[in-house]
């Protein structure tokens, strides 16, 4: 029993964080907690962090080059931009869909619709 809330409470952390790393971009964080996506960029020369609240991302990623990007509601601006399969293709396609679904139940309970 403890094993298998072990493995659950791992395999829930894994689809919460993605992390990709560029030999000359550095490593990019992404971590889904509660109603927002936490970014870390992290280059030999910085460090910056930011946070997205998940309301303000459509739900529908757009592909731009190697590149899925998750747009504003209120802008067209990109807001997210992940590096497809990076690290690789099933833990990238297992993040992206937690954020599809996150974004989509965040700004419905912002105006109040139940899921």
């Amino acid at each position: 029993m403890v094993m298998s809330a072990i493995a659950e409470n791992y395999d829930n952390n894994m689809t919460n964080k993605l992390i990709q790393k560029h030999l000359l971009k550095g490593t990019h964080e992404f971590e889904i907690v509660d109603d927002a996506v936490n970014i870390r960029i992290k280059t030999p020369l910085r460090l910056e962090t930011l946070t997205v609240m998940l309301m303000v991302l459509k739900p529908e990623p757009v592909e731009n080059g190697n590149y899925l990007e998750f747009h504003s509601r209120v802008k067209p601006d990109a807001l997210i931009s992940l590096r497809k399969d990076n690290p690789s293709a099933k833990e990238f396609t297992a993040f992206v869909e937690l954020l599809k679904q996150r974004a989509l139940a965040e700004y419905n309970a912002f105006l109040g619709i139940g899921n």
